[in-house]
Protein backbone atom coordinates (compact mmCIF):
# COMPACT_ATOMS: atom_id res chain seq x y z
CA UNK A 1 0.00 0.00 0.00
CA UNK A 2 2.35 2.27 0.95
CA UNK A 3 4.48 1.78 -2.21
CA UNK A 4 1.58 2.16 -4.43
CA UNK A 5 0.92 5.77 -2.35
CA UNK A 6 4.90 6.77 -3.54
CA UNK A 7 3.86 5.70 -6.94
CA UNK A 8 1.12 8.05 -7.08
CA UNK A 9 3.23 10.72 -5.76
CA UNK A 10 6.14 10.67 -7.74
CA UNK A 11 3.77 10.76 -10.70
CA UNK A 12 1.40 13.60 -8.79
CA UNK A 13 5.10 15.61 -8.50
CA UNK A 14 6.22 14.97 -12.27
CA UNK A 15 2.54 16.35 -13.45
CA UNK A 16 3.26 19.33 -11.16
CA UNK A 17 6.92 19.81 -12.76
CA UNK A 18 5.65 19.49 -16.37
CA UNK A 19 2.93 21.92 -15.91
CA UNK A 20 5.46 24.30 -14.26
CA UNK A 21 7.97 23.64 -17.21
CA UNK A 22 5.60 24.62 -19.11
CA UNK A 23 4.31 27.85 -17.62
CA UNK A 24 8.16 29.02 -17.98
CA UNK A 25 7.95 28.43 -21.55
CA UNK A 26 5.09 30.60 -22.18
CA UNK A 27 6.35 33.04 -20.21
CA UNK A 28 9.79 32.86 -21.84
CA UNK A 29 10.20 36.37 -24.47
CA UNK A 30 12.59 34.12 -26.62
CA UNK A 31 9.80 31.21 -27.31
CA UNK A 32 7.10 34.01 -27.61
CA UNK A 33 8.90 35.67 -30.63
CA UNK A 34 9.59 32.01 -32.56
CA UNK A 35 5.60 31.40 -32.26
CA UNK A 36 4.45 34.83 -33.69
CA UNK A 37 7.60 35.03 -36.28
CA UNK A 38 7.49 31.81 -39.12
CA UNK A 39 11.22 31.31 -39.56
CA UNK A 40 10.79 32.29 -43.20
CA UNK A 41 9.87 35.87 -42.26
CA UNK A 42 13.32 36.42 -40.48
CA UNK A 43 14.45 38.19 -43.67
CA UNK A 44 18.23 40.08 -43.05
CA UNK A 45 19.83 42.40 -45.49
CA UNK A 46 22.52 40.67 -47.42
CA UNK A 47 24.45 41.93 -50.49
CA UNK A 48 22.55 41.19 -53.69
CA UNK A 49 24.01 38.65 -55.86
CA UNK A 50 26.59 39.61 -58.63
CA UNK A 51 24.00 38.84 -61.11
CA UNK A 52 21.70 41.06 -59.83
CA UNK A 53 24.37 43.87 -59.80
CA UNK A 54 25.09 42.95 -63.31
CA UNK A 55 21.62 43.65 -64.98
CA UNK A 56 21.42 46.19 -67.62
CA UNK A 57 20.12 49.32 -67.18
CA UNK A 58 19.81 49.68 -63.43
CA UNK A 59 22.12 52.18 -62.67
CA UNK A 60 19.31 55.28 -62.04
CA UNK A 61 17.19 52.68 -60.40
CA UNK A 62 16.87 52.55 -56.23
CA UNK A 63 14.46 49.44 -56.13
CA UNK A 64 14.37 45.75 -57.62
CA UNK A 65 11.97 43.40 -57.80
CA UNK A 66 12.98 40.39 -59.46
CA UNK A 67 10.84 37.15 -60.67
CA UNK A 68 13.49 34.73 -62.07
CA UNK A 69 11.56 31.94 -63.49
CA UNK A 70 12.96 28.22 -63.37
CA UNK A 71 12.36 28.26 -67.21
CA UNK A 72 9.91 29.00 -70.29
CA UNK A 73 7.75 25.78 -69.11
CA UNK A 74 8.00 25.72 -65.95
CA UNK A 75 5.95 27.20 -63.33
CA UNK A 76 7.85 27.94 -60.58
CA UNK A 77 10.26 30.86 -59.66
CA UNK A 78 12.75 33.01 -57.39
CA UNK A 79 11.27 36.24 -56.26
CA UNK A 80 14.13 38.93 -54.18
CA UNK A 81 13.69 42.41 -53.42
CA UNK A 82 16.52 44.53 -53.91
CA UNK A 83 17.05 48.44 -52.48
CA UNK A 84 20.29 50.33 -53.47
CA UNK A 85 21.61 51.75 -50.12
CA UNK A 86 23.41 55.54 -50.30
CA UNK A 87 26.43 54.00 -51.68
CA UNK A 88 25.34 53.01 -54.66
CA UNK A 89 25.22 49.11 -53.31
CA UNK A 90 22.74 46.81 -53.75
CA UNK A 91 20.92 45.09 -51.10
CA UNK A 92 18.63 42.01 -50.66
CA UNK A 93 16.10 42.74 -48.58
CA UNK A 94 13.90 39.62 -49.13
CA UNK A 95 13.82 36.53 -51.09
CA UNK A 96 11.36 33.05 -51.25
CA UNK A 97 10.68 30.67 -53.66
CA UNK A 98 7.18 31.34 -55.80
CA UNK A 99 5.19 30.17 -58.30
CA UNK A 100 3.92 31.49 -61.77
CA UNK A 101 1.53 30.16 -64.82
CA UNK A 102 0.70 26.85 -65.13
CA UNK A 103 2.10 26.91 -68.70
CA UNK A 104 5.30 28.73 -67.75
CA UNK A 105 6.32 32.10 -69.35
CA UNK A 106 6.12 34.11 -72.33
CA UNK A 107 7.41 36.90 -73.99
CA UNK A 108 4.99 40.14 -73.04
CA UNK A 109 4.45 40.99 -76.53
CA UNK A 110 3.34 37.07 -77.49
CA UNK A 111 0.88 36.47 -74.29
CA UNK A 112 -2.69 36.20 -74.92
CA UNK A 113 -5.55 36.04 -72.72
CA UNK A 114 -6.54 32.25 -71.12
CA UNK A 115 -2.67 31.26 -72.17
CA UNK A 116 -1.87 30.53 -68.00
CA UNK A 117 1.41 32.26 -68.94
CA UNK A 118 3.68 34.74 -67.29
CA UNK A 119 4.28 37.86 -69.20
CA UNK A 120 8.43 38.55 -69.27
CA UNK A 121 9.25 42.13 -68.89
CA UNK A 122 9.61 44.96 -67.28
CA UNK A 123 6.55 46.67 -65.28
CA UNK A 124 6.23 49.05 -62.52
CA UNK A 125 3.83 49.52 -59.27
CA UNK A 126 0.07 49.81 -60.94
CA UNK A 127 -1.85 49.57 -57.68
CA UNK A 128 -1.64 47.98 -54.25
CA UNK A 129 -4.00 46.53 -52.85
CA UNK A 130 -6.12 43.68 -50.86
CA UNK A 131 -8.94 42.35 -48.59
CA UNK A 132 -6.36 43.00 -45.57
CA UNK A 133 -5.82 46.42 -43.85
CA UNK A 134 -2.66 48.41 -45.31
CA UNK A 135 -0.27 46.69 -42.95
CA UNK A 136 1.83 49.85 -43.15
CA UNK A 137 2.93 50.52 -46.80
CA UNK A 138 4.94 53.21 -47.97
CA UNK A 139 3.10 53.47 -51.57
CA UNK A 140 -0.76 53.83 -51.75
CA UNK A 141 -2.57 51.07 -50.96
CA UNK A 142 -6.40 50.37 -51.12
CA UNK A 143 -8.23 47.80 -49.16
CA UNK A 144 -10.50 46.03 -51.97
CA UNK A 145 -14.72 45.76 -50.46
CA UNK A 146 -16.84 43.29 -51.91
CA UNK A 147 -17.87 45.17 -54.81
CA UNK A 148 -14.66 45.77 -56.17
CA UNK A 149 -13.69 43.89 -58.97
CA UNK A 150 -10.64 44.19 -61.62
CA UNK A 151 -12.24 44.56 -65.02
CA UNK A 152 -11.89 42.25 -67.61
CA UNK A 153 -12.96 42.50 -71.41
CA UNK A 154 -15.47 45.20 -71.56
CA UNK A 155 -17.28 47.11 -74.01
CA UNK A 156 -15.80 49.91 -74.16
CA UNK A 157 -17.92 51.93 -71.80
CA UNK A 158 -16.32 50.47 -68.56
CA UNK A 159 -12.57 50.66 -68.88
CA UNK A 160 -10.38 47.36 -68.89
CA UNK A 161 -7.92 45.96 -66.60
CA UNK A 162 -8.78 48.64 -64.07
CA UNK A 163 -9.61 48.60 -60.33
CA UNK A 164 -13.86 49.37 -60.29
CA UNK A 165 -16.42 49.57 -58.30
CA UNK A 166 -19.64 47.71 -59.09
CA UNK A 167 -22.03 50.60 -57.69
CA UNK A 168 -19.85 52.91 -60.38
CA UNK A 169 -20.01 50.82 -62.98
CA UNK A 170 -23.86 48.13 -62.22
CA UNK A 171 -24.10 47.05 -65.79
CA UNK A 172 -20.02 45.60 -65.01
CA UNK A 173 -20.26 41.68 -66.84
CA UNK A 174 -19.13 40.22 -63.45
CA UNK A 175 -17.80 36.55 -65.19
CA UNK A 176 -15.55 38.30 -67.19
CA UNK A 177 -13.97 40.24 -64.39
CA UNK A 178 -11.99 39.20 -61.13
CA UNK A 179 -13.79 39.42 -58.12
CA UNK A 180 -11.33 40.58 -55.52
CA UNK A 181 -13.36 38.50 -52.64
CA UNK A 182 -13.93 35.06 -54.59
CA UNK A 183 -10.06 33.99 -54.04
CA UNK A 184 -9.53 35.42 -50.53
CA UNK A 185 -6.57 33.99 -49.25
CA UNK A 186 -4.30 34.86 -52.07
CA UNK A 187 -6.05 38.29 -52.28
CA UNK A 188 -5.03 39.41 -48.87
CA UNK A 189 -2.17 41.49 -50.40
CA UNK A 190 -1.69 42.34 -53.86
CA UNK A 191 0.83 44.34 -55.87
CA UNK A 192 -0.58 45.09 -60.03
CA UNK A 193 1.60 45.70 -62.48
CA UNK A 194 1.32 47.78 -65.66
CA UNK A 195 1.27 44.83 -67.73
CA UNK A 196 -1.17 45.47 -70.84
CA UNK A 197 -1.33 49.17 -70.14
CA UNK A 198 -2.84 49.08 -73.98
CA UNK A 199 -5.64 47.63 -72.76
CA UNK A 200 -5.87 45.50 -75.30
CA UNK A 201 -8.35 42.62 -74.11
CA UNK A 202 -7.10 39.97 -76.14
CA UNK A 203 -3.94 40.32 -75.19
CA UNK A 204 -4.97 39.46 -71.26
CA UNK A 205 -6.26 41.07 -68.27
CA UNK A 206 -4.48 42.12 -64.86
CA UNK A 207 -1.02 40.37 -63.90
CA UNK A 208 -0.76 40.30 -59.97
CA UNK A 209 1.73 39.29 -57.60
CA UNK A 210 -0.09 38.51 -54.36
CA UNK A 211 -0.14 35.76 -51.44
CA UNK A 212 0.05 31.86 -52.26
CA UNK A 213 -2.73 29.80 -52.98
CA UNK A 214 -3.49 26.97 -50.97
CA UNK A 215 -4.75 24.42 -53.58
CA UNK A 216 -2.65 24.72 -56.18
CA UNK A 217 1.14 24.55 -57.58
CA UNK A 218 0.63 27.46 -60.73
CA UNK A 219 -1.30 30.32 -61.33
CA UNK A 220 -3.23 31.57 -64.03
CA UNK A 221 -0.31 33.90 -65.20
CA UNK A 222 0.35 36.11 -61.56
CA UNK A 223 2.81 35.72 -59.41
CA UNK A 224 2.00 34.42 -55.83
CA UNK A 225 4.69 33.95 -52.89
CA UNK A 226 4.05 33.26 -49.60
CA UNK A 227 1.85 35.01 -47.22
CA UNK A 228 3.90 36.25 -44.57
CA UNK A 229 6.58 37.42 -47.25
CA UNK A 230 4.09 38.84 -49.17
CA UNK A 231 2.86 40.94 -46.44
CA UNK A 232 6.70 42.04 -45.90
CA UNK A 233 7.07 42.56 -49.59
CA UNK A 234 4.34 45.16 -49.72
CA UNK A 235 5.54 47.07 -46.87
CA UNK A 236 8.94 47.72 -48.42
CA UNK A 237 7.89 48.34 -51.98
CA UNK A 238 8.67 51.96 -53.40
CA UNK A 239 6.55 53.82 -56.00
CA UNK A 240 9.58 53.68 -58.44
CA UNK A 241 10.50 50.04 -58.26
CA UNK A 242 11.26 48.15 -61.24
CA UNK A 243 9.85 44.64 -61.77
CA UNK A 244 11.58 42.41 -63.83
CA UNK A 245 10.36 39.04 -64.63
CA UNK A 246 12.58 36.79 -66.80
CA UNK A 247 13.92 33.16 -66.90
CA UNK A 248 17.08 32.47 -64.63
CA UNK A 249 18.67 31.62 -67.85
CA UNK A 250 17.91 35.06 -69.51
CA UNK A 251 18.90 36.57 -66.09
CA UNK A 252 21.90 35.19 -65.50
CA UNK A 253 20.65 33.98 -62.38
CA UNK A 254 22.99 31.60 -60.19
CA UNK A 255 22.44 30.16 -56.95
Amino acid sequence: MKKRVLVISICALMCIMLVGCDGVRENDPEKQQAEVYLHSSIQDEVDSPDWVTKLPDIEDKNQLLIVAGMGMDKSTAYVSLHNKDKEGNWKQILSTPGVIGKNGMVLDEEHKEGSDKTPIGRYRIKRNCGIAPSPGVKTPYTSAIDVIYWTGETDGDIPFNSFVNLRQYPELDEQTSEHLYELEYEDQFMVGINFNDEEDAGKGSQIFIKCLSSDRPYTNGSVEIPEDIMKLMIKYMLQDCVIIIDTMDNLGAEF
